[in-house]
């Protein structure tokens, strides 16, 4: 795909099943080129904000697959208490018995022709413009998952949302945002996306997205996504957590993680702001990343992702970790193994809406897919 910048970039938010793009070609006897660690924007009169990872939500969405029904239940009465729930069913939905059983703790289900339930990667990203008003960006998704590119046009009308599309191809959990403009993203995401942090149309990117400063990290070593947020997540705006791993049994991955810290601190510093990171444990098996950071927070409490695969002292201290980074919310502890078994983990089957109207027992056909227009 051509990159045009004319314009409106995107990147979305979560770690989950890679989108396949076709691989370019290298150039033979390249020299390495060192990037910058982070990109500051140019002075703006107007400036937007990315909504930060912290934030309350008002909706939370929730992409439903049969791997993991009973997450979704543990989710859905945690999260009904706080805030509306929306659960998306696709194409495959379960049997009445389980939609009314979701009913009866409180959520609302909605019928969608979805191709994947990782809604994270194909949920708009939300910007705070300095009016107060919020906007959805819509980024272009995978041209294999057509029917999930569709989701935010069609659930924008019962949100009231202003949807913004863009051109650009990046999954979601690409971008984390502090909500006072400091954002960070991998390499492996800037380059997907056909961009570099030395690329001219990066100014451009940074007034898109809300982010005055853009952190370039590292990717971990055998994580097939590439996204952010397998690494690291704010809890605040002058707060973020950082995954951490065995340096002996994993040297390399020990390394980009520290290395991700000392991005994100320095980027802090360039904006005359303090940074406080708080490293969380985190286990590796092949390509598998067993990430706590990668959970979702309500109101008061904290969808905390649970491995029943790993021992219990681990998963303590991982949690113990996590308690103090999303401190004053306390954690809600969700079963994710199923999803790291498919590449994501709560992050990416949620997404939290902030500002929305209710949506309720939206029911939409393929037919009515073809006659959404964009806004």
């Amino acid at each position: 795909m051509q990159k045009s910048l004319c314009w409106f970039v995107v990147l979305s938010g979560c770690a989950c099943a890679p989108t396949v793009r076709s691989t370019p070609v290298s150039e033979p006897d390249t020299p390495a080129v060192s990037q910058p660690s982070y990109v500051k924007r140019s002075a703006s009169r107007d400036p937007a904000l990315l909504r930060g990872d912290w934030e309350a939500p008002s909706t939370l969405l929730i992409g439903w697959d049969s791997d993991w029904s009973e997450a979704v239940e543990t989710i859905v009465a945690a999260g009904s208490k706080e805030v509306q729930v929306d659960v998306l069913f696709g194409e495959d939905p379960p049997d009445d018995g389980y939609e009314k059983e979701l009913s009866a703790l409180g959520a609302n289900v909605i019928h969608l022709d979805l191709d994947t339930p990782w809604v994270r990667d194909y949920g708009p990203l939300q910007i705070h413009t300095a009016t107060g008003e919020s906007r959805w960006l819509d980024a272009h998704y995978s041209f294999e998952r057509a029917r999930d590119d569709q989701v935010p046009q069609l659930l924008a009308p019962g949100f009231s949302a202003i949807v913004e599309s863009m051109p650009l191809e990046v999954d979601g959990g690409a971008v984390i945002g502090s909500g006072d403009g400091l954002c960070a993203i991998t390499d492996r995401s800037l380059a997907d996306a056909g961009l570099s942090a030395d690329d001219p149309d990066m100014d451009a990117l940074l007034h898109t997205m809300g982010c005055d400063t853009l952190a370039v990290l590292p990717n971990l070593a055998d994580e097939t996504t590439g996204h952010a947020d397998v690494m690291a997540q704010f809890t605040a705006p002058d707060r973020v957590m950082v995954s951490e791993v065995d340096a002996q049994r994993y040297p390399t991955d020990a390394a980009v993680l520290d290395e991700a810290v000392r991005v994100l601190q320095e980027a802090a510093a360039s904006r005359a702001k303090p940074l406080a990171v708080v490293r969380v444990p985190m286990h590796i098996n092949g390509k598998r990343y067993y990430s706590y950071v990668n959970g979702t927070p309500l109101k008061g409490h904290y969808l905390a992702p649970s491995f029943r695969t790993l021992s219990l002292d681990f998963e303590a201290k991982a949690l113990a970790a996590l308690g103090r980074a999303v401190s004053p919310r306390k954690l809600v502890t969700v079963p994710a193994d199923a999803m790291v078994h498919r590449g994501g983990v709560i992050h990416c089957i949620t997404l939290g809406l902030k500002e929305a109207n209710a949506v309720r027992e939206l029911d939409v056909s393929p037919g009515d897919v073809e006659e959404q227009q964009p806004l």
